[in-house]
C-alpha cells in the first residue's frame, strides 16, 4: 500500500524541486523559472484583486518528500469561470502511486471553487499514461489540435471535465 498523497498550494521555494520534476519529464511543458514564478505572483495579485486571470501551484507531497506538481489557471472575468490545468509533472520514482490523481483531484475541486463549471487540459496525443489518469479522473476528449506540441511535434487531445 502506498503512503497517503497531500496536496498544498506551492511556494517559490519548491521551484528548484519543481524543475527537476519536471525536467526528467519529457512529455510535460517546459516551462522556464520565469513562467513558474508568474505563477506564484498571479496568485498573490489575485489575492488583492488585480487580476481576473489568476494561477495556483498545487504541490503533492509523499513522504515528507515533493513528488509532483500542477499548475491550474482561472479565468475568473467569465461566467461562469474559465479552468485549465496548465501542467502536471510527477517524479519518475513516485509515479502510479497517487500523487497525479490526487493533483488533478484538487485542480478539480479549486476549479469549482472559483466558479468554473469545467476544467479543460491538452495532452500529447502519445502521452497514454496521462491520458488514462485524465480518463479516469472523469475527463473526455474534446478534440485535436494537430501540431500543438513542439520537440517532437505532436497532436494535442483536448479534454475536459464538467463534473467538478
Amino acid at each position: 500500500m502506498s503512503a497517503p498523497v497531500f496536496v498544498r498550494k506551492g511556494t517559490e521555494a519548491d521551484l528548484p524541486v519543481m524543475l527537476r520534476i519536471a525536467a526528467a519529464s519529457p512529455t510535460a511543458p517546459q516551462w522556464k523559472p520565469e513562467e513558474y514564478r508568474l505563477a506564484f505572483a498571479s496568485e498573490r495579485s489575485h489575492k488583492t484583486g488585480q487580476v481576473a486571470l489568476f494561477r495556483m501551484v498545487l504541490i503533492a507531497e509523499t513522504e515528507g518528500v515533493v513528488c509532483g506538481f500542477a499548475v491550474v489557471a482561472v479565468l475568473a472575468t467569465l461566467y461562469p469561470a474559465d479552468a485549465e490545468l496548465e501542467s502536471l509533472a510527477v517524479d519518475v520514482s513516485w509515479r502510479r502511486r497517487g500523487a497525479g490523481a490526487a493533483l488533478v483531484k484538487e485542480a478539480k475541486h479549486l476549479a469549482k471553487q472559483y466558479g468554473a463549471d469545467a476544467l479543460r487540459l491538452e495532452v500529447r496525443a502519445g502521452n497514454r499514461t496521462a491520458i488514462g489518469l485524465y480518463e479516469r479522473s472523469g475527463f473526455a476528449p474534446l478534440g485535436v489540435r494537430p501540431g500543438y506540441y513542439a520537440n517532437p511535434t505532436e497532436d494535442a487531445i483536448c479534454m475536459e471535465v464538467t463534473n467538478l
